[in-house]
């Protein structure tokens, strides 16, 4: 009997020279098809790990010039680097891979495996950012709310639509149709009978969808909308109506009087039974965030029959919480966890405390196998310091931190990326004295903030406590070793493309930590 097809998952996501994250040596984030959690300061890169892969994954400006053109809007300002050296790539588990460069974009000329997995993720993805959010809400000011954008260019993007006498198609599909008939200088009698034509397939798809996210009497379902609310613990708010009376073409020329009227789905919005349609002006904040959540990935749930059986399934979320209290963020979890478990999963959050209570909230539902065992990866993007040029680092939270550490730092020196060798050996440093400290019990000076201990008062104070003698006495040799490379392996600035470290030097201070790696037994 053969196994059940699974969703397409990515292994590794490689950027170069692209916005943050300065060439010209590579930055990988592994994710081993697995989900992810990345925690990182503002101004650390961690939105642009949400580009790369909400760019990478996209449709829109889909030819080579308007792809090319988006690259180098996206390109590293401070590198000095060649437009050539800016790259995204992404490899995926089942083999294939795909990358976007000056030349070509996977979407534009789908001819490779990996070029139709993207096709494929692009039209399936769910990535948000807080903005997203304020396009169901805010982004109108205090007037009427209208969806019909967020419907055509993001929740219904896959949905099925179907022209009189033809094959089913999508309705980003048929949307460009329309556009390209739009855009006519002349627009014929047979071509304005195609735009109609596509015209009623998407009407016919907008009212289909909104009876599956919100069924009308006498259903007694609440729809996936109003589910997914309360899912997230907001019993109190529920969405009663998506007006939409379809819309149609105003029959103006010439082109740049040419539109289209009832073009408007408008949400009406129900709590302790007073209704009103404008809920920018009258929930507050995590009301508006939950609304704006519920209504993106109920949309995604519809969506998810149509899909292809193997295609990419991605949900990449960039700090849409913050408007929530950590007590609603949780809730959050959960609902990922229940219905959207066989999609591949990205969080990414610049607060500290969230990132800790998710991957708590993830680890101990591992361990009592409510999910998979190591279905999750834990990472920090750290932005060394202030230099534009220099690449942020990718650190693993877990167990093997500090090798995998070591491993890129040896990859980077291989490459002769010395720069970036350096760092690694730092960050691999860094997290061995913390081990080494916090497993022996080691007397440090105390800092409320762990990230203001720094490694030389580490080194410094595990040298002591080896003093002592007797057990403690064999880390005193690798201790001491490090000091020969104190100039590359503790300095913030060894990164900052310093032209006197040589290859050798990093060299002997990979091997320096390594010494220590394997005597603290950090595996």
């Amino acid at each position: 009997m053969s196994s059940p097809v699974k969703p397409v998952r990515i292994n590794e996501l490689t950027i170069c020279d692209f916005r943050g994250f300065p060439g010209p040596a590579p930055f990988k984030l592994e994710l081993k098809g697995k989900n992810l959690l990345i925690y990182g300061e503002n101004g650390a890169g961690k939105s642009s790990i949400y580009h790369a892969f909400n760019e990478f994954f996209s449709l829109e400006d889909n030819t080579t010039a308007g792809k090319r053109d988006r690259l180098s809007d996206l390109k590293n300002r401070f590198s000095k680097e060649p437009f050539g050296n800016c790259f995204v790539e992404v490899k995926f588990d089942e083999g294939s891979e795909a990358k976007w460069t000056e030349v070509s974009h996977p979407a534009v000329s789908p001819n490779t495996q990996g070029d139709k997995q993207v096709v494929q993720g692009a039209l399936r993805k769910a990535m948000l950012d807080y903005r997203s959010l304020l396009d169901t809400n805010y982004k109108h000011g205090s007037g009427e709310v209208n969806l019909f954008d967020v419907f055509i260019e993001t929740l219904l993007r896959d949905y099925p639509a179907t022209k009189a006498g033809s094959s089913t198609q999508t309705v980003h599909e048929i949307w460009q149709e329309i556009e390209a008939i739009m855009a006519l200088d002349r627009i014929s009698p047979g071509k304005g009978k195609e735009r109609d034509s596509a015209i009623d397939a998407i009407n016919d798809a907008i009212l289909s969808a909104i009876d599956e996210l919100l069924p009308a009497p006498p259903s007694t379902d609440v729809g996936p909308i109003n589910q997914i609310l309360q899912d997230l613990g907001w019993k109190d708010v529920k969405v009663t109506l998506l007006a939409f009376s379809k819309f149609r073409f105003n029959g103006k020329n010439p082109k740049d009087l040419r539109g289209f009227i009832g073009n408007v789905i408008t949400p009406s919005i129900e709590r302790f039974d007073e209704k009103f349609e404008r809920p920018q002006n009258y929930l507050n904040e995590a009301r508006l965030s939950a609304l704006g959540l519920a209504i993106y990935l109920a949309a995604r749930k519809v969506n998810t029959r149509f899909m292809p059986a193997d295609a990419p399934r991605l949900l990449v979320l960039d700090d849409v919480l913050i408007g929530l209290d950590q007590s609603n963020r949780l809730p959050v979890l959960e609902l990922i966890f229940s219905k959207f478990s066989d999609w591949q999963v990205v969080l990414l959050t610049h607060d500290r405390v969230w990132y800790d209570m998710a991957r708590a909230s993830i680890k101990e539902k591992e361990a009592t196998k409510i999910l998979a065992s190591n279905s999750w990866e834990f990472v920090e993007i750290r932005s060394p310091d202030d230099d534009p040029r220099a690449m942020p680092q990718s650190i693993t939270h877990g167990d093997g931190a500090a090798t995998l550490a070591l491993a890129h730092s040896k990859a980077f020196l291989a490459q002769g990326h010395l720069s970036a060798a350096a760092n690694y050996a730092r960050t691999a440093l860094e997290i061995a004295l913390h081990y080494l400290c916090d497993k022996k019990s080691v007397k440090v000076r105390y800092k409320q903030d762990r990230r203001k201990q720094t490694s030389e008062e580490l080194l410094s104070a595990a040298k002591e406590w080896a003093k002592n003698g007797g057990s403690n006495s064999k880390f005193f040799a690798a201790l001491e070793n490090v000091e020969m490379f104190k100039s590359i392996v503790l300095n913030p600035n060894s990164h900052a493309g310093a032209p006197n470290i040589t290859k050798h030097e990093i060299a002997g201070a990979i091997a320096a930590v390594d010494a220590i790696v394997l005597a603290t037994k950090v595996t």
